[in-house]
């Protein structure tokens, strides 16, 4: 009998270290999330007005969002996620390691004055902004 209960005083304490582990994770990821929120709506202003920009000018400010990104990205890779959020965790990730390939690839393009690569690559950040944008959802809902 002794021992039964200490088998279920040590499973309560493991759950509690979870779900302090959870809460940690939580508050650690919460201004990363807004903050790529914010990046999210600077990124789509600055597509919508890259046609009246200079290509140095696209240059620099996609350079300048993209190396945001990557901060953001290992800010988040640097956070120990719990197993409940670890999926989540791995595909916000990756979608932001997607995003910025996308932003490197109009960078890219930019520097060498090519509209069909910019074309190419902002279409793909479209792509990579909406798997960003749920994984971003996901995590948000799993961090609640």
């Amino acid at each position: 009998m002794a021992i039964a209960a200490l088998a279920a005083a040590l499973l309560a304490l493991a759950a509690g270290c979870g779900e302090d582990q959870r809460d940690a994770y939580a508050d650690d990821y919460r201004p990363l999330s807004r903050q790529i929120a914010s990046l999210g709506e600077f990124t789509g202003n600055a597509v919508d007005t890259a046609e009246r920009k200079t290509d140095a000018q696209i240059e620099e400010q996609f350079a300048q969002i993209a190396d945001e990104m990557a901060r953001l990205r290992g800010e988040l890779e640097g956070l120990d996620a719990p197993d409940g959020v670890a999926g989540a965790h791995r595909a916000m990730v990756d979608a932001m390691r997607t995003a910025e390939e996308a932003l490197r690839g109009i960078q890219r393009a930019a520097a060498q004055s090519n509209p069909r690569d910019a074309r190419r690559e902002t279409i793909e950040l479209v792509r990579a902004s909406e798997d960003l944008r749920d994984a971003r959802s996901r995590l948000d809902g799993a961090t609640r």
